[in-house]
C-alpha cells in the first residue's frame, strides 16, 4: 500500500535491472520441487507456482555425441542429393519441345476436333522428395536444439553445464547454419515448413521408400541418426525449457509498486545468508535463527460489524524479520519519493498516514519496538528517526534500487541485526 505516489517512480532501465535481479533472486532462495522428469516446480513468497524445466547435462552431451559422429556425413549428403523424375505432359501448338506422345496427341485430335496441337512429355527433376525435405528438416532442428542448449546453459537452467559445452554447441550451432544457407536446402527448409507440422510423418513415409527400394543407400545413415534424434528432438516443443522463460510473465504482471516490494524482499532475504525457503513466505537461517516473512497478518483485535457477523480487522506488513519466535522488525517498502510536511493539521515530520500504518503495525499482534520505511528515493539525506522512549524507534532510509541510497539502506539494516543485543 502506498501514499501520494508519484505516476513513474522507477525509470524503465531500473525496472528492467529489478526483473533480472529478481530472476537470480528468486532461483537462488526460493525451493523447488520435482514433479516429473527434467520437470520442477517452485513456490513464491506469496505461493504462486512456477513449472519449469531443468535439463540434464546427459542430454546435452548425448545431442553433441550424435552430431559429432554424423558430422562429415551431413555435408556429404547436402552436395549429392538425389532427385525424382517426373514426366510432365503439356499441350504445344504448331511446335515440339521434349517427346511427342502420339497417343494422347491422337486422342486430343479426335477429342477436340484440332490438328495442330500436339501433346509433348518432358522430364522434370524433382527436389523435394521425402528424404531431402527429411535432411532439412534434422538440419534445421540440429541447429535449433543447439541454440536452445546454449541458452539453457547461459540461464544456469543445465545441470553440470561447463564452457566446454558451450564450445560444442557453438560449433554445432554454426556450421548447421552454415549449411542451411545452401540454396537448395534453402527451398527444402521452406517446403517443410510450410507442408509439415513435425518431421514423424516424413520419417513414416521415407522408411516406406526404404522397404520399396525407392531410396539410394546413401539416406540410410540419415535413418540410423533419426533413431537417435528422435529421444531429443521433443525438447525442440517443450514450452518452456528455462525458469527465464517461465517467471518472465509472472516479472512482467506486476506492477512498479510491487515490483519494488518484492524486490526488497529478496535484497533483504540475502543480508542473511545462509538462508533457505521453509515455507512458501517465511525463509530462516539455521545459522543465525533469522526469519524473515512475507506478509504475515497482523489481527489487531478489532471487528466490523456487518449484517450481524464480526469481521476481524488486519494489516498485512511488507517484510517481518524474527528472531527465533521474537518480532525485531517490521519493513514497509514504498515506491515513492520522501516527503515531509509541516501544517496546521500535521505535526512536523514524515507523512502522517505514513507514520500512523507504521504505529499499527508495531503495536498490534506481537508488539514489535523497530519499523522500517523504505523509499524509492535517490537523494542522499540523514536518516529521519520517531522514537518511543528509548527502545522503540520509526527509521525512514531512502533506497532506490542501484543507487548509492540502496547500498547504504541495506548496509545499515544488515548492521544493525549483527549488532543487535538480541543477536
Amino acid at each position: 500500500m502506498t501514499f501520494e505516489q508519484s505516476s513513474k517512480i522507477l525509470e524503465d532501465e531500473i525496472v528492467r535491472k529489478i526483473k533480472l535481479d529478481l530472476y537470480h533472486l528468486i532461483r537462488r532462495y526460493c525451493k523447488s520441487y520435482k514433479i516429473a522428469n527434467f520437470e520442477y516446480q517452485l513456490y513464491l513468497h506469496d505461493s504462486t507456482k512456477i513449472r519449469y524445466i531443468v535439463m540434464g547435462i546427459a542430454k546435452v552431451e548425448r545431442f553433441i555425441s550424435i552430431t559429432n559422429m554424423y558430422w562429415s556425413y551431413f555435408p556429404y549428403l547436402v552436395s549429392n542429393l538425389s532427385f525424382d523424375d517426373e514426366r510432365i505432359s503439356f499441350e504445344l501448338n504448331d511446335r515440339v519441345m521434349g517427346t511427342i506422345d502420339f497417343v494422347k496427341t491422337g486422342l486430343l485430335r479426335r477429342n477436340q476436333q484440332i490438328n495442330n496441337v500436339v501433346v509433348c512429355t518432358n522430364n522434370n527433376k524433382n527436389i523435394f522428395t521425402p528424404e531431402n525435405v527429411l535432411l532439412a528438416s534434422i538440419l534445421l532442428g540440429i541447429n535449433l536444439l543447439a541454440a536452445r542448449f546454449m541458452k539453457g546453459g547461459s540461464e544456469e537452467q543445465i545441470e553440470g553445464y561447463k564452457s566446454e559445452h558451450d564450445l560444442y554447441l557453438g560449433r554445432i550451432r554454426d556450421y548447421t547454419q552454415f549449411l542451411l544457407k545452401d540454396k537448395l536446402l534453402k527451398r527444402l527448409v521452406d517446403h517443410y515448413l510450410l507442408n509439415f507440422e513435425s518431421s514423424e510423418e516424413l520419417i513414416a513415409v521415407v522408411i516406406h521408400r526404404i522397404n520399396q527400394n525407392k531410396i539410394r543407400s546413401k539416406y540410410y545413415s540419415l535413418i540410423q541418426f533419426v533413431k537417435e534424434w528422435r529421444g531429443l528432438k521433443w525438447i525442440l516443443n517443450e514450452r518452456r525449457l528455462t525458469f527465464y522463460e517461465a517467471i518472465t510473465p509472472y516479472l512482467d504482471s506486476l506492477d512498479d509498486e510491487r515490483l519494488y516490494e518484492i524486490w526488497t524482499l529478496y535484497k533483504i532475504i540475502s543480508l542473511f545468508e545462509p538462508i533457505y525457503q521453509k515455507d512458501n513466505n517465511i525463509f530462516v537461517s539455521n545459522k543465525t535463527e533469522f526469519s524473515v516473512v512475507y506478509h504475515q497478518t497482523k489481527t489487531l483485535g478489532w471487528f466490523v460489524e456487518k449484517n450481524r457477523v464480526n469481521n476481524e480487522v488486519r494489516r498485512v506488513p511488507d517484510i517481518l524479520i524474527k528472531k527465533r519466535e521474537l518480532d525485531l522488525a517490521i519493513i514497509d517498502a514504498k515506491c515513492m519519493h520522501y516527503s515531509e510536511k509541516e501544517d496546521e493539521k500535521q505535526e512536523p515530520g514524515p507523512d502522517r498516514n505514513i507514520v500512523n500504518q507504521m504505529i499499527i503495525y508495531l503495536d498490534y499482534g506481537n508488539k514489535c519496538d523497530l519499523g522500517i520505511i523504505l523509499y524509492a528515493d535517490n537523494k542522499i539525506r540523514e536518516d529521519v528517526i520517531i522514537r518511543q522512549g528509548e527502545n522503540r524507534k520509526i527509521l525512514f532510509l531512502n533506497c532506490y534500487p542501484y543507487h548509492e541510497s540502496d547500498v547504504s539502506a541495506f548496509k545499515k539494516i544488515k548492521n544493525y541485526f549483527v549488532s543487535s543485543p538480541i543477536n
